[in-house]
């Protein structure tokens, strides 16, 4: 008999591929979330009113329907409130907590396990459940033990991101908070992770590596032949590098811009970064940089041509649980500059398209741009079909199977 879980978590995390993965093969006893279309009062009045509905767009998934979903919409609106008037950081662990302890009550009441991410896993698997449940953890983030020293080591040579670093992990709190994610595997009797990177992060930590499962995300583009419906015409006249993500320090795009000020590409090239967010020590460098357009956002059609029209797409992260932006460049058919500490080295069938440098060495990215500048276009590296077929395999069907694969083990 197939056992059943409970998940919980604020937002839209995966784009609900857990709960979906568990909905999927019969196993969702409960999903506990913020918002959600339909359900609770917000989620209810947005189906009658437009504009206060444009807040939740894409709170909903096909395949997950309202039966069983719990919206703890009141514990988000105050964390929202709480995060302008107190410590941000601190505040997350408190919001953390209140979906933890209704995931577990959750599950008492329906004699179900818990499948939950590190942060809401860390206090409810020290609760007890019903005889039978397996606690399951999806570790989302590289483990603190790895990734942490990784960021303070370049605060070091950039000291104006300390404080967002200190705030980013939880290093600005007392310890009983700063642990909040650090112990959650010690208390579940499996880990999955996303990448053999976070799987070594846990091992760095101490987990057993036969703990722990690697269970890929997927992406809706992989398996397509994405060109095929997208507007003829190249965004930009000049050829371009294409960075996509958040500018954030952990991504590493003050690593990029430095290394492409000291470029020779600059007066050939250009650097477009598409980022909504930008932290607050990265914009006016950002802004200064020659040869580079900052664009907030682009529509998920538009940003297709981006990626298949592109050079290359880079992202010199420090520490990646995936790299999600990596996986779509590939299913785009854009070849790829990143380093190891992501998802990247586990594209076994792609790896003659992806450039690597050191993570935080600017030296090592202004010759891997240059590199990929000088080839000609004719070069296998930028062979698109090749790029696709690489990684035509990472769908979110096999990533909800892969799901359903490690779940079998308990039943």
């Amino acid at each position: 008999m197939k056992k059943q879980y409970v998940t919980a978590f604020p937002g839209r995390r995966d784009s609900y591929q857990i709960p979906l993965a568990l909905s999927a093969h019969g196993r969702l006893a409960a999903f506990a979330t913020c918002f959600y279309e339909g359900k609770g009062v917000m989620g209810g009045v947005s189906r009658h009113f437009r504009p206060f509905a444009r807040r939740f767009e894409g709170r909903r998934a096909v395949g997950l329907e309202s039966a069983g979903i719990h919206c703890l919409e009141f514990t988000n609106v105050a964390a929202r409130v709480g995060q302008r008037l107190l410590q941000p950081s601190k505040v997350a662990v408190w919001e953390d907590e209140a979906f933890a302890r209704r995931a577990h009550a959750l599950a008492r009441m329906k004699k179900a396990g818990l499948l939950l991410y590190e942060f809401q896993a860390d206090w409810a698997f020290r609760q007890p459940l019903s005889a039978g449940a397996a606690k399951i953890l999806f570790q989302f983030h590289p483990h603190p033990d790895l990734e942490h020293p990784l960021l303070f080591a370049d605060a070091g040579k950039y000291p104006q991101f300390l404080q967002r670093i200190r705030q980013n992990t939880r290093s600005n709190l007392a310890e009983s908070y700063r642990a909040h994610t650090r112990e959650a595997w010690r208390h579940a009797d499996h880990v999955m992770v996303a990448s053999e990177f976070t799987a070594r992060s846990l091992c760095v930590a101490g987990c057993p590596r036969d703990k722990i499962s690697v269970v890929p995300y997927g992406c809706e583009l992989a398996g397509l032949d994405v060109a095929s419906d997208d507007p003829p015409g190249r965004p930009l006249q000049r050829p371009y590098f294409l960075y996509v993500g958040s500018g954030a320090h952990r991504k590493g795009l003050h690593h990029l811009l430095e290394a492409w000020a000291a470029s020779r590409l600059r007066d050939s090239h250009e650097l477009v970064v598409i980022a909504r967010v930008v932290e607050p020590e990265l914009r006016q460098a950002l802004a200064a940089a020659r040869s580079v357009r900052h664009l907030a956002g682009v529509p998920a059609r538009e940003l297709k041509r981006w990626f298949s029209s592109a050079r290359a797409f880079v992202m010199p992260t420090l520490s990646e649980g995936f790299g999600h932006v990596f996986l779509e460049a590939l299913a785009c058919g854009c070849p790829v500059i990143g380093t190891r500490n992501s998802m990247l080295p586990d594209f076994s069938a792609a790896q003659g398209n992806i450039r690597y440098v050191e993570p935080g060495n600017v030296d090592s990215i202004r010759t891997e741009l240059e590199w990929v500048g000088d080839r000609r276009a004719t070069d296998s590296f930028f062979d698109t079909a090749a790029i696709r077929n690489g990684v035509r395999g990472y769908t979110w069907g096999r990533f909800r199977d892969g799901i359903e694969k490690v779940l079998q083990r308990f039943d």
